[in-house]
């Protein structure tokens, strides 16, 4: 259980990793509230969880898992810690860097776009993956717009790494198949492009995470992020999908 790290007045809500589900642990919900929040502060003052304020707070799915942590683990932890108990967590976790796994772990975010010849209209796909290959989370989402080719792909690029950092993870390779556009990320030439601002915002992201890096692929190789992005034209809002659900979330 890697949540079993710490105790609930020095974990944060959003950014760390306190889930229990198998692959994305951290809260996927919007950020509703200040970004410092702590996890103590979603508890009823007898200790157990505030419900009525996780579904005020939170998408359905996360309250349902938040609900299956039992708070009295958090205490635990903490006080395991607080009287020099470090051995018998190390015992049982090894604990530590758990709760820093997405420093470490490297994902992979693939980006694409499809335009509809017959309107404006640009749909979005992404698609996250562990070092490993194993798929993590797609999004879809689509709007109105004069895009070229180049400047679609830059927003791609940048719905991606948003989506990788919403995630919690700040160590990304992303991935486009159009050189162009990572020639200009890589160049750091916003001023060179129609598609400055884009870029800007790229590497104003960019510049939040501990280590990300921008890949040239294929078309060939881009092409399940491709297919999203031709589902998207068909989606009013954008939709996620984790490794670890059935259905679709509506964000």
């Amino acid at each position: 259980m890697r949540w079993r790290v710490g105790n609930e007045s020095n974990i944060r809500v959003y950014g760390e990793n306190w889930i229990s589900r198998d692959n994305v642990m951290a809260i996927i919900s919007p950020q509703n509230l200040n970004r410092n929040i702590m996890v103590d502060q979603l508890m009823a003052p007898s200790g157990g969880w505030d419900i009525k304020k996780l579904q005020g707070i939170f998408v359905q799915y996360d309250v349902d898992e938040i609900l299956q942590i039992p708070t009295e683990e958090f205490q635990k932890a903490g006080r395991r810690r607080d009287q020099g108990g470090d051995k018998d967590m190390r015992g049982r976790l090894e604990v530590g860097d758990m709760w820093r796994s997405s420093a470490q772990d490297i994902l992979k975010i693939n980006c694409n776009t499809f335009k509809d010849k017959n309107s404006r209209k640009i749909g979005f796909g992404i698609v996250v993956r562990k070092a490993s290959g194993k798929v993590l989370a797609c999004s879809v989402e689509s709007c109105v717009a004069n895009y070229d080719l180049d400047s679609a792909k830059a927003m791609a690029v940048y719905k991606g790494l948003c989506f990788g950092k919403y995630f919690g993870f700040y160590n990304l390779v992303v991935k486009v198949d159009l050189e162009t556009v990572i020639n200009h990320i890589m160049k750091r030439s916003t001023t060179e492009s129609t598609y400055g601002g884009i870029l800007d915002s790229i590497l104003s992201v960019a510049s939040t995470l501990m280590k990300v890096s921008f890949l040239h692929i294929l078309s060939q190789a881009n092409r399940v992020a491709w297919a999203l992005a031709k589902f998207g034209l068909n989606t009013c809002h954008k939709t996620v999908w984790l490794a670890s659900m059935l259905g679709a979330l509506i964000l």
